[in-house]
Protein backbone atom coordinates (compact mmCIF):
# COMPACT_ATOMS: atom_id res chain seq x y z
CA UNK A 1 0.00 0.00 0.00
CA UNK A 2 1.00 3.49 -1.09
CA UNK A 3 -0.75 5.15 2.18
CA UNK A 4 -3.05 4.09 5.03
CA UNK A 5 -5.28 6.52 4.01
CA UNK A 6 -6.28 8.25 0.60
CA UNK A 7 -8.48 11.01 1.20
CA UNK A 8 -10.21 12.76 -2.33
CA UNK A 9 -10.69 16.30 -1.59
CA UNK A 10 -8.45 19.07 0.64
CA UNK A 11 -11.45 21.12 1.63
CA UNK A 12 -12.72 21.44 5.49
CA UNK A 13 -13.64 18.30 5.83
CA UNK A 14 -10.60 16.22 3.70
CA UNK A 15 -8.00 18.35 5.41
CA UNK A 16 -9.77 18.13 9.19
CA UNK A 17 -9.43 14.52 8.49
CA UNK A 18 -6.07 13.77 7.39
CA UNK A 19 -4.95 16.18 10.52
CA UNK A 20 -6.77 13.95 12.87
CA UNK A 21 -5.18 10.59 11.14
CA UNK A 22 -1.29 11.91 10.67
CA UNK A 23 -1.45 13.01 13.77
CA UNK A 24 -2.33 9.48 15.10
CA UNK A 25 0.34 8.20 12.98
CA UNK A 26 -1.33 7.25 9.97
CA UNK A 27 0.28 7.29 6.21
CA UNK A 28 -2.38 9.84 4.62
CA UNK A 29 -2.08 11.00 0.77
CA UNK A 30 -4.53 13.96 -0.10
CA UNK A 31 -5.53 14.40 -3.73
CA UNK A 32 -7.30 17.75 -4.45
CA UNK A 33 -7.61 18.70 -7.93
CA UNK A 34 -7.62 22.49 -7.48
CA UNK A 35 -4.30 24.45 -6.45
CA UNK A 36 -4.77 26.26 -2.82
CA UNK A 37 -5.63 28.64 -2.42
CA UNK A 38 -8.69 29.57 -4.17
CA UNK A 39 -11.96 30.62 -4.25
CA UNK A 40 -15.02 28.48 -3.29
CA UNK A 41 -19.23 28.98 -3.47
CA UNK A 42 -19.48 29.44 0.16
CA UNK A 43 -21.72 31.47 3.15
CA UNK A 44 -17.59 31.68 4.82
CA UNK A 45 -19.28 31.89 8.21
CA UNK A 46 -17.46 29.76 10.54
CA UNK A 47 -19.75 28.90 13.55
CA UNK A 48 -18.21 28.50 16.84
CA UNK A 49 -18.70 24.66 16.87
CA UNK A 50 -15.80 24.44 15.37
CA UNK A 51 -13.82 26.10 18.38
CA UNK A 52 -12.94 23.11 20.05
CA UNK A 53 -11.28 21.40 17.06
CA UNK A 54 -9.54 24.32 15.87
CA UNK A 55 -8.05 24.79 18.98
CA UNK A 56 -6.98 21.19 19.90
CA UNK A 57 -4.94 21.67 16.63
CA UNK A 58 -3.33 25.01 17.93
CA UNK A 59 -5.18 26.96 14.89
CA UNK A 60 -7.38 29.58 17.12
CA UNK A 61 -4.36 31.89 18.36
CA UNK A 62 -3.71 31.35 14.39
CA UNK A 63 -7.18 32.90 13.29
CA UNK A 64 -7.22 35.25 16.37
CA UNK A 65 -3.99 37.32 14.67
CA UNK A 66 -5.44 37.25 11.38
CA UNK A 67 -7.99 40.37 10.56
CA UNK A 68 -11.39 38.61 10.49
CA UNK A 69 -14.52 39.68 11.34
CA UNK A 70 -16.51 38.72 14.34
CA UNK A 71 -19.91 38.40 14.04
CA UNK A 72 -22.25 38.74 17.09
CA UNK A 73 -25.89 39.78 15.57
CA UNK A 74 -28.13 38.29 12.55
CA UNK A 75 -30.97 39.47 10.77
CA UNK A 76 -33.41 37.50 8.50
CA UNK A 77 -35.45 39.67 5.84
CA UNK A 78 -38.64 38.60 4.24
CA UNK A 79 -39.71 41.17 1.63
CA UNK A 80 -41.76 44.04 1.85
CA UNK A 81 -39.62 45.61 4.80
CA UNK A 82 -40.98 42.38 7.04
CA UNK A 83 -37.59 41.49 8.92
CA UNK A 84 -36.35 40.12 12.18
CA UNK A 85 -32.95 40.45 13.84
CA UNK A 86 -31.56 38.40 16.61
CA UNK A 87 -27.74 37.64 18.50
CA UNK A 88 -25.96 34.98 17.68
CA UNK A 89 -25.84 32.43 20.86
CA UNK A 90 -22.11 32.84 20.60
CA UNK A 91 -19.54 34.98 18.46
CA UNK A 92 -19.16 33.38 14.93
CA UNK A 93 -16.25 34.35 12.65
CA UNK A 94 -16.30 35.22 8.86
CA UNK A 95 -13.81 33.87 7.30
CA UNK A 96 -13.03 33.23 3.16
CA UNK A 97 -12.62 29.64 2.20
CA UNK A 98 -9.58 31.23 0.26
CA UNK A 99 -7.92 31.96 3.54
CA UNK A 100 -9.24 28.96 5.41
CA UNK A 101 -9.00 25.76 3.07
CA UNK A 102 -5.23 27.09 2.83
CA UNK A 103 -4.95 27.43 6.09
CA UNK A 104 -6.30 23.56 6.85
CA UNK A 105 -4.77 22.41 4.24
CA UNK A 106 -0.97 23.46 5.41
CA UNK A 107 -1.97 22.03 8.89
CA UNK A 108 -2.31 18.62 7.22
CA UNK A 109 0.60 18.87 5.07
CA UNK A 110 2.64 19.86 8.69
CA UNK A 111 0.98 17.05 10.74
CA UNK A 112 2.67 14.78 8.06
CA UNK A 113 0.51 14.32 5.44
CA UNK A 114 1.13 14.23 1.69
CA UNK A 115 -1.21 16.57 0.27
CA UNK A 116 -0.92 16.92 -3.26
CA UNK A 117 -2.77 19.60 -5.24
CA UNK A 118 -3.71 18.88 -9.27
CA UNK A 119 -4.71 15.58 -8.59
CA UNK A 120 -7.45 14.43 -10.64
CA UNK A 121 -8.97 11.39 -9.30
CA UNK A 122 -10.61 9.61 -12.10
CA UNK A 123 -12.09 6.41 -10.47
CA UNK A 124 -11.75 4.51 -7.44
CA UNK A 125 -12.42 0.59 -6.87
CA UNK A 126 -11.58 -1.89 -4.12
CA UNK A 127 -13.23 -2.09 -0.57
CA UNK A 128 -12.32 -2.40 2.60
CA UNK A 129 -10.97 -5.89 2.96
CA UNK A 130 -8.45 -6.06 -0.03
CA UNK A 131 -7.91 -2.23 0.07
CA UNK A 132 -8.13 0.67 -2.67
CA UNK A 133 -7.20 1.46 -5.94
CA UNK A 134 -7.35 5.34 -6.57
CA UNK A 135 -6.93 6.20 -10.91
CA UNK A 136 -4.78 9.66 -10.86
CA UNK A 137 -5.14 11.54 -14.24
CA UNK A 138 -1.60 11.19 -15.71
CA UNK A 139 -0.82 8.35 -14.10
CA UNK A 140 -0.06 4.84 -15.32
CA UNK A 141 -0.18 2.66 -12.29
CA UNK A 142 -3.10 3.52 -9.26
CA UNK A 143 -2.50 4.55 -6.07
CA UNK A 144 -3.12 2.06 -3.41
CA UNK A 145 -4.68 2.76 -0.05
CA UNK A 146 -6.08 0.46 3.21
CA UNK A 147 -8.85 2.94 2.94
CA UNK A 148 -10.28 6.10 1.40
CA UNK A 149 -12.52 9.05 2.46
CA UNK A 150 -14.46 10.95 0.19
CA UNK A 151 -14.16 14.61 0.85
CA UNK A 152 -14.37 15.90 -2.59
CA UNK A 153 -17.59 17.93 -1.68
CA UNK A 154 -21.55 18.62 -2.79
CA UNK A 155 -21.84 16.57 -6.37
CA UNK A 156 -18.43 15.18 -8.22
CA UNK A 157 -18.12 12.97 -11.65
CA UNK A 158 -17.27 10.46 -9.07
CA UNK A 159 -20.25 10.05 -7.02
CA UNK A 160 -22.05 9.49 -10.86
CA UNK A 161 -19.44 6.63 -11.31
CA UNK A 162 -19.82 4.88 -8.02
CA UNK A 163 -23.41 5.09 -8.44
CA UNK A 164 -24.61 7.30 -5.74
CA UNK A 165 -28.68 7.75 -6.15
CA UNK A 166 -28.91 11.63 -5.88
CA UNK A 167 -25.79 12.13 -8.20
CA UNK A 168 -28.01 11.38 -11.30
CA UNK A 169 -31.43 12.83 -9.82
CA UNK A 170 -32.39 16.31 -11.47
CA UNK A 171 -35.47 16.80 -9.35
CA UNK A 172 -34.94 18.74 -6.38
CA UNK A 173 -31.87 20.61 -7.03
CA UNK A 174 -30.50 23.85 -5.92
CA UNK A 175 -27.62 26.05 -7.20
CA UNK A 176 -25.73 28.22 -5.28
CA UNK A 177 -23.72 31.33 -6.17
CA UNK A 178 -20.87 33.88 -4.16
CA UNK A 179 -19.47 36.97 -5.07
CA UNK A 180 -16.57 39.47 -2.83
CA UNK A 181 -17.59 42.85 -2.74
CA UNK A 182 -15.55 45.73 -1.75
CA UNK A 183 -16.61 49.14 -0.53
CA UNK A 184 -17.75 50.64 2.98
CA UNK A 185 -19.70 47.81 4.71
CA UNK A 186 -19.74 49.35 8.27
CA UNK A 187 -23.75 49.05 8.27
CA UNK A 188 -22.77 45.09 8.66
CA UNK A 189 -19.75 45.44 10.61
CA UNK A 190 -20.55 42.16 13.13
CA UNK A 191 -24.12 41.10 11.91
CA UNK A 192 -25.08 38.25 9.30
CA UNK A 193 -28.38 39.10 7.17
CA UNK A 194 -30.34 36.67 5.49
CA UNK A 195 -32.97 37.49 2.74
CA UNK A 196 -35.53 35.45 1.78
CA UNK A 197 -36.93 34.92 -1.36
CA UNK A 198 -39.19 32.93 -3.52
CA UNK A 199 -37.09 29.64 -4.22
CA UNK A 200 -34.20 30.77 -2.61
CA UNK A 201 -31.87 32.91 0.37
CA UNK A 202 -28.93 34.47 0.00
CA UNK A 203 -26.37 36.23 2.85
CA UNK A 204 -23.90 39.19 3.50
CA UNK A 205 -21.79 39.19 5.91
CA UNK A 206 -18.03 40.78 6.42
CA UNK A 207 -14.55 38.30 5.99
CA UNK A 208 -11.52 39.13 6.27
CA UNK A 209 -9.84 42.61 6.31
CA UNK A 210 -13.69 44.25 5.52
CA UNK A 211 -14.77 42.21 2.41
CA UNK A 212 -17.91 41.02 2.10
CA UNK A 213 -18.87 38.01 1.04
CA UNK A 214 -22.08 37.71 -1.35
CA UNK A 215 -23.79 34.57 -1.29
CA UNK A 216 -26.85 32.38 -1.73
CA UNK A 217 -28.94 29.79 -3.39
CA UNK A 218 -32.19 29.04 -5.40
CA UNK A 219 -33.95 26.34 -6.78
CA UNK A 220 -33.14 25.85 -10.52
CA UNK A 221 -37.16 26.14 -11.56
CA UNK A 222 -36.59 29.93 -10.31
CA UNK A 223 -32.47 30.01 -11.50
CA UNK A 224 -34.76 29.71 -14.96
CA UNK A 225 -37.50 31.87 -14.14
CA UNK A 226 -35.32 35.19 -13.57
CA UNK A 227 -32.65 34.55 -16.57
CA UNK A 228 -29.98 32.43 -18.03
CA UNK A 229 -26.36 33.47 -16.17
CA UNK A 230 -25.34 34.47 -12.96
CA UNK A 231 -25.40 37.83 -13.64
CA UNK A 232 -28.68 38.50 -15.11
CA UNK A 233 -30.60 36.72 -12.13
CA UNK A 234 -29.19 38.56 -9.56
CA UNK A 235 -29.83 42.18 -11.69
CA UNK A 236 -33.82 40.42 -11.78
CA UNK A 237 -32.98 39.71 -7.99
CA UNK A 238 -31.88 43.03 -7.06
CA UNK A 239 -34.71 44.62 -8.41
CA UNK A 240 -37.42 42.81 -6.52
CA UNK A 241 -35.85 43.11 -2.99
CA UNK A 242 -35.49 46.09 -1.97
CA UNK A 243 -33.15 45.62 1.05
CA UNK A 244 -30.50 43.53 -0.18
CA UNK A 245 -30.42 46.17 -3.03
CA UNK A 246 -29.92 48.85 -0.40
CA UNK A 247 -27.46 47.37 1.84
CA UNK A 248 -25.67 46.63 -1.52
CA UNK A 249 -25.73 50.29 -2.68
CA UNK A 250 -22.09 51.29 -1.10
CA UNK A 251 -20.61 48.13 -2.21
CA UNK A 252 -19.11 46.95 -5.84
CA UNK A 253 -17.82 43.87 -6.76
CA UNK A 254 -14.35 42.49 -6.32
CA UNK A 255 -14.00 39.51 -8.42
CA UNK A 256 -16.79 38.00 -10.36
CA UNK A 257 -19.45 35.91 -9.43
CA UNK A 258 -18.84 31.95 -8.77
CA UNK A 259 -21.22 29.29 -9.00
CA UNK A 260 -21.76 25.76 -8.31
CA UNK A 261 -22.74 22.31 -9.91
CA UNK A 262 -26.22 20.70 -8.46
CA UNK A 263 -26.36 21.07 -4.71
CA UNK A 264 -28.98 18.68 -3.18
CA UNK A 265 -29.88 19.52 0.37
CA UNK A 266 -30.48 16.43 2.27
CA UNK A 267 -28.76 13.39 3.91
CA UNK A 268 -26.29 10.99 1.78
CA UNK A 269 -24.82 7.63 2.80
CA UNK A 270 -22.37 8.33 4.92
CA UNK A 271 -20.41 4.98 3.60
CA UNK A 272 -20.93 3.25 0.23
CA UNK A 273 -19.21 0.78 -0.94
CA UNK A 274 -16.77 0.40 2.07
CA UNK A 275 -15.96 4.22 1.34
CA UNK A 276 -16.23 6.87 4.32
CA UNK A 277 -18.06 10.52 3.32
CA UNK A 278 -16.92 13.61 4.86
CA UNK A 279 -18.44 16.65 4.71
CA UNK A 280 -21.00 17.55 1.61
CA UNK A 281 -19.87 14.25 0.77
CA UNK A 282 -21.87 12.74 3.42
CA UNK A 283 -24.70 15.13 3.08
CA UNK A 284 -25.09 18.90 2.62
CA UNK A 285 -26.93 20.99 5.32
CA UNK A 286 -28.84 24.35 4.42
CA UNK A 287 -26.28 27.23 4.15
CA UNK A 288 -28.81 29.53 6.67
CA UNK A 289 -27.85 27.29 9.60
CA UNK A 290 -24.86 28.65 9.57
CA UNK A 291 -23.07 25.33 10.79
CA UNK A 292 -21.92 24.48 7.05
CA UNK A 293 -18.10 24.92 7.89
CA UNK A 294 -18.47 23.40 11.27
CA UNK A 295 -20.15 20.57 10.39
CA UNK A 296 -17.38 19.61 7.60
CA UNK A 297 -14.96 20.05 10.03
CA UNK A 298 -16.74 17.81 12.38
CA UNK A 299 -17.18 15.78 9.54
CA UNK A 300 -13.57 14.64 9.22
CA UNK A 301 -12.70 14.43 12.50
CA UNK A 302 -15.65 12.19 13.03
CA UNK A 303 -14.54 9.99 9.84
CA UNK A 304 -11.26 10.04 11.01
CA UNK A 305 -12.06 8.52 14.80
CA UNK A 306 -13.85 5.47 13.40
CA UNK A 307 -11.43 4.75 10.46
CA UNK A 308 -8.66 5.02 13.35
CA UNK A 309 -10.30 2.04 14.59
CA UNK A 310 -10.62 0.14 11.42
CA UNK A 311 -6.48 0.61 11.12
CA UNK A 312 -5.47 -0.54 14.30
CA UNK A 313 -7.44 -3.53 14.11
CA UNK A 314 -9.72 -2.85 16.50
CA UNK A 315 -13.04 -3.50 14.06
CA UNK A 316 -13.48 -5.69 11.06
CA UNK A 317 -14.64 -4.01 7.74
CA UNK A 318 -18.40 -4.62 8.42
CA UNK A 319 -18.40 -3.72 12.28
CA UNK A 320 -16.38 -0.09 10.83
CA UNK A 321 -18.85 0.14 8.45
CA UNK A 322 -21.79 -0.32 11.25
CA UNK A 323 -20.02 2.01 13.98
CA UNK A 324 -19.09 4.94 10.92
CA UNK A 325 -23.02 4.96 10.53
CA UNK A 326 -23.97 4.89 14.12
CA UNK A 327 -21.64 8.09 14.69
CA UNK A 328 -22.38 9.88 11.65
CA UNK A 329 -25.80 9.47 12.73
CA UNK A 330 -25.64 10.54 16.34
CA UNK A 331 -23.66 13.63 15.28
CA UNK A 332 -25.67 14.80 12.28
CA UNK A 333 -29.02 12.91 11.92
CA UNK A 334 -31.30 14.97 13.86
CA UNK A 335 -29.56 18.36 12.36
CA UNK A 336 -30.84 17.06 8.92
CA UNK A 337 -34.28 16.80 10.54
CA UNK A 338 -34.43 20.06 11.38
CA UNK A 339 -32.74 21.60 8.62
CA UNK A 340 -35.55 20.81 6.49
CA UNK A 341 -37.95 21.47 8.75
CA UNK A 342 -36.82 25.16 8.98
CA UNK A 343 -36.18 25.25 4.92
CA UNK A 344 -40.01 24.16 4.47
CA UNK A 345 -41.18 27.06 6.86
CA UNK A 346 -38.19 29.24 5.64
CA UNK A 347 -39.26 28.92 1.87
CA UNK A 348 -42.83 28.85 2.02
CA UNK A 349 -44.58 32.72 1.63
CA UNK A 350 -47.85 31.39 3.62
CA UNK A 351 -45.42 29.96 6.46
CA UNK A 352 -43.26 32.84 7.09
CA UNK A 353 -46.95 34.65 7.06
CA UNK A 354 -48.09 32.89 9.77
CA UNK A 355 -45.00 32.24 12.13
CA UNK A 356 -43.30 35.90 11.55
CA UNK A 357 -45.30 37.68 14.45
CA UNK A 358 -43.64 34.82 16.94
CA UNK A 359 -40.26 34.98 14.71
CA UNK A 360 -37.99 35.95 17.42
CA UNK A 361 -38.42 33.01 19.71
CA UNK A 362 -38.62 30.58 16.87
CA UNK A 363 -35.48 31.81 15.43
CA UNK A 364 -33.77 31.45 18.54
CA UNK A 365 -34.96 27.74 19.24
CA UNK A 366 -34.00 27.01 15.30
CA UNK A 367 -30.67 28.15 16.19
CA UNK A 368 -30.34 25.98 18.87
CA UNK A 369 -31.74 23.23 17.12
CA UNK A 370 -29.66 23.22 14.09
CA UNK A 371 -26.60 24.02 16.21
CA UNK A 372 -24.03 20.99 16.36
CA UNK A 373 -23.39 19.09 20.06
CA UNK A 374 -20.57 21.06 21.56
CA UNK A 375 -17.29 19.03 22.09
CA UNK A 376 -14.98 18.92 25.02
Amino acid sequence: MDADVAIVGAGPAGSSAAIELARSGFSVVVLERDRFPRHKVCGEFLSDDATADLARWGLDATLAAMSLEKIVRGAFYFGKDRSVEFPLPRVATGISRYRLDALLAETARRSGADVRFGAKVGSVSGDLARGYGIALEGHTAPLRARAVIAAWGRWSALDLALGREFAARTKGRFFGWSRHDEGDASHLAGRIHLYFFRGGYCGLSRIEDGAVNFAGVVAEDELRRRGAGWERFLSALLDEESALKAHLSPLRPARGVLGTSAVFFERHAPIFRGIFGAGDAAGVRDPFTGDGQASAIRGGVVAASALARFLRGELDPAGTERAYRAAWRREFGARFTWDAIFRKALLSPLARRALLPHALPLVSAAIERARLKRRP
